[in-house]
């Protein structure tokens, strides 16, 4: 990743790469339009606080496949802590306490040192739980296994039609930074959720499109006598180009005669019932 580069370049750039728009990556990730286009266009200083920027940064970076960390280092940069670096809070602390040692207004001064003494010691514990809780690697190409948990951006009665018709006027409320802190736990937890294997067997040449989990998507052509395994969280959907050349299989479990001889089938939905068997459908 090239350190010049703003980080709402790279962004944009790896969200057009998936080839989604914004509109997309909000329902997907919950996250509104007008914080989306913030990120992407660097400005910062519109978002409530620097966790706040940091906060939605990380999120958006999860779903797109970036590394946290390097855009993190980019960020630190660019920001500069703006109102929110911990020395800076430091330094108003130490400044309201002076000043409380003056008898004048001095139960006004008491709850000033109250209201900055729960903004540092919250953003002690994002920071400690950003730095402690993830793991560095670099940024990759090929799809990572992300989930997003919907922030929780106080709107009333959040519809489609409503998001549709979001511009200027879209309005987010502040999140704590304690409730911020414990859905990118929640986040990280459901990444590590396990994966589940299913195995493709080819009989023939057969072309292939894979979606999966709708996040990732797979295309190739099987050679004859070829195995593909993928992984997948809750369900994948294929096309084929020769429907009774695949044999599907998922651990005790075997699909076969999913079309005739060199028939395309589309829309073959797969995924976990109740019980923990694969089933399918065809939509």
């Amino acid at each position: 990743m090239s350190e010049q580069k703003e980080i709402g370049k790279i962004l944009k750039e790896a969200r057009e790469k998936k080839d989604v728009t914004l509109k997309e990556v909000s329902k997907s990730t919950r996250i509104s339009l007008s914080v989306l286009e913030i990120l992407e266009k660097s400005e910062y200083k519109k978002l409530p606080s620097y966790i706040h920027a940091l906060g939605f940064l990380k999120l958006y970076a999860n779903y797109l496949g970036l590394n946290f960390e390097e855009l993190k280092d980019i960020f630190e940069r660019e920001y500069k802590g703006e109102l929110y670096k911990e020395e800076e809070a430091k330094e108003a602390l130490n400044e309201v306490i002076e000043n409380v040692k003056k008898p004048k207004n001095r139960k006004n001064y008491i709850i000033v040192v109250t209201v900055i003494l729960c903004v540092i010691l919250s953003f002690v514990y994002l920071i400690t739980y950003l730095e402690t809780n993830n793991n560095p690697s670099k940024i990759a190409d090929k799809p990572v296994n992300t989930k997003s948990v919907p922030l929780d951006i106080k709107k009333e009665n959040v519809t489609e039609d409503t998001m549709d018709n979001q511009g200027d006027s879209d309005k987010y409320s502040v999140l704590s930074p304690m409730d911020l802190a414990k859905q990118l736990k929640e986040s990280e937890q459901e990444e590590k959720a396990e994966l589940r294997s299913v195995t493709f067997e080819f009989s023939d040449t057969c072309w292939v499109h894979i979606n999966i989990d709708g996040k990732h998507e797979i295309d190739f052509i099987a050679d004859a006598g070829s195995n593909k395994i993928i992984e997948f969280l809750n369900f994948f959907e294929i096309d084929v180009g020769n429907a009774s050349a695949i044999k599907i299989k998922y651990k005790d479990q075997t699909f076969t005669g999913l079309g005739g001889w060199r028939q395309p089938v589309k829309n073959l939905y797969f995924s976990i019932d109740n019980s923990g068997n694969l089933v399918f459908l065809k939509k």
